[in-house]
């Protein structure tokens, strides 16, 4: 395995050459969530003999024109969810025609959780109240999947929009809201502050947290978050070794370390994610 993936990365160096690595344009700030994913990809494949220049540009609108311009082989580290930037912001999405075109593959997975500032509070308390409108502190971006997915259950809620998901946990903190919305990653800042998730949008829970369908008995809407990558100015033959490096990169020993130790998902065994993937260009995004 190890001498087949050697070939592959020789013959993607010598048809990009060497001496020009592969741009990959991060359409987030340093230090979030696509940009930490892009840090960890361009490791692995760096390791692979592929070589990667990281290009952050600080937001999906300057990433996606920078995507869109470029003359250089480039990738992209694109979110794929109803809960996310890439689906709620104009400038930042890809059209059907494009996706089509440059769709390489799956990376990694995320899931969603809602949190309570204290660890007594359980989702049958909430139920249990049912005159009761609860404020879900969360992000713009998430805002649509907290609504969605709590009215489902039967709970009366409404959304506050905070900057960012560490705005919005620290106004559940203060007593500003009821609830917080966000990924799961963030489960362990919520219960060193003393509070707790109650609930995971993945259909098997993640790390000691339950499911949403195991605790309510309904199954998550548009709760799963499929980071794909995506590829611009390769030709065919670049691009099928592209691909598997990609692919080994995102599935080795190394990165489910990785995605266990930031509560990702790997895609391992994962089946049908470009259609997944695709969903939110057919169906979610308002730049068509």
């Amino acid at each position: 395995m190890k001498s087949i993936m050697t070939t592959f990365a020789l013959a993607f160096a010598i048809l990009t050459g060497s001496a020009n690595a592969v741009e990959l344009v991060i359409p987030s700030r340093e230090g979030g969530g696509i940009h930490t994913l892009s840090k960890h990809i361009t490791a692995e494949l760096g390791k692979a003999g592929v070589p990667v220049n990281m290009d952050v540009m600080g937001n999906c609108v300057k990433g996606m024109a920078k995507f869109r311009s470029t003359d250089k082989p480039s990738i992209y580290v694109a979110s794929s969810a109803k809960n996310s930037s890439h689906t709620a912001r104009k400038g930042c999405g890809f059209t059907e025609s494009q996706f089509n075109a440059e769709y390489v593959s799956p990376a990694f997975m995320a899931t969603m959780a809602l949190c309570a500032p204290n660890t007594t509070t359980s989702f049958a308390d909430l139920k249990d109240q049912s005159w009761k409108t609860y404020t879900i502190g969360t992000d713009s971006s998430r805002a649509w999947a907290a609504k969605t997915n709590m009215e489902a259950t039967g709970l009366k809620v409404k959304t506050v929009n905070y900057k960012n998901s560490k705005s919005a946990m620290a106004g559940m903190l203060a007593g500003d809201v009821d609830l917080f919305w966000s990924n799961a990653k963030v489960a362990p800042k919520v219960q060193d502050a003393g509070g707790q998730c109650l609930l995971v949008t993945d259909v098997n829970g993640m790390n000691g947290i339950p499911s949403m369908k195991e605790v309510t008995g309904v199954d998550p809407i548009g709760g799963s978050n499929i980071y794909w990558i995506a590829a611009r100015n390769f030709d065919a033959v670049s691009l099928a070794s592209l691909k598997t490096n990609i692919e080994n990169a995102v599935t080795n020993v190394s990165s489910q370390a990785f995605a266990k130790k930031k509560w990702f998902f790997t895609i391992n065994g994962k089946e049908n994610l470009k259609s997944e993937a695709k969903d939110y260009v057919t169906v979610f995004t308002v730049d068509r």
